[in-house]
C-alpha cells in the first residue's frame, strides 16, 4: 500500500495551505511525472522528473527538477520500501550534483514540507 501511494502527491493536500493542482504520473521506466502545488495566496510550485527504474512493489529512482530551480538543479531520487512484519519503512535518498546544489536545497526549507507530507501519507495508512 505504501508503495502505491508514494508516488501520488496528492496525498500530500493540506501542507500549509497548499494543495496539488496537477498530478500526472506514468510510473514505468522511461516514464514521466508533473506535479504542481498551488497556495493560498495564488502561489505554485511545480516539479517533473523521469522513472529510471521501477521495481515494484520496492524501489523507484528518479530525476527530478524544479519549475523554479531554487538553485538545486538536478536530483536523482532512489526511494525503497522494506516490510518491516505487517508495516513498511520507507527510505528517501536524495543525490545532488554538487554540494551547493544540496545546500541550496536545504536553505529553501524543503525539509519541513517533506516532513509534513510524510506526515500526511501516514495518516493515510493502516495503523
Amino acid at each position: 500500500m505504501l508503495y502505491a501511494a508514494r508516488p501520488r502527491p496528492a496525498l500530500d493536500d493540506g501542507t500549509e495551505g497548499w494543495w496539488v493542482s496537477t498530478c500526472d504520473i506514468d510510473p514505468r521506466p522511461g516514464g514521466t511525472y508533473r506535479y504542481v502545488w498551488s497556495g493560498p495566496d495564488g502561489q505554485s510550485m511545480g516539479l517533473k522528473g523521469i522513472f529510471h527504474e521501477v521495481e515494484r512493489p520496492v524501489r523507484l529512482l528518479t530525476t527530478e527538477t524544479f519549475d523554479d530551480d531554487f538553485g538545486m538543479g538536478k536530483m536523482l531520487i532512489d526511494t525503497g520500501f522494506h516490510g518491516e512484519g505487517t508495516r513498511t519503512r520507507l527510505k528517501q535518498t536524495i543525490t545532488y550534483e554538487s554540494k551547493g546544489h544540496r545546500d541550496a536545497s536545504l536553505a529553501t526549507g524543503m525539509t519541513d514540507g517533506m516532513g509534513e507530507s510524510f506526515d500526511a501519507l501516514a495518516t493515510c495508512l493502516p495503523n
